[in-house]
């Protein structure tokens, strides 16, 4: 019996944590608002905000995306 291994790639894309702090501010959110929009933590808001994470998964993005296009921002995403 054999197993195939197979490399998964994963996109990646570079957050700047203070443009996402700008975009959310200028729909006048706080942290824990966006945070329960989005459906995570505040924790997790707080940390990709202080740059705690230089990128994030596409999965993150798009939930990010999502949650800024229900409030009428629509946002420009570019693979790392």
């Amino acid at each position: 019996m054999s197993f195939i291994r197979k490399k998964i790639v994963e996109i990646r894309y570079e957050i700047n944590p203070y443009e996402l702090t700008r975009l959310r501010e200028s729909l006048h959110f706080t942290v824990e608002q966006f945070a329960a929009i989005v459906g995570w933590s505040k924790s997790y808001q707080y940390k990709l905000e202080s740059g705690f994470y230089n990128s994030i998964s596409e999965k993150t993005m798009k939930e990010i995306c999502s949650a800024f296009a229900r409030h009428g921002l629509n946002i420009k995403i570019n693979p790392k």
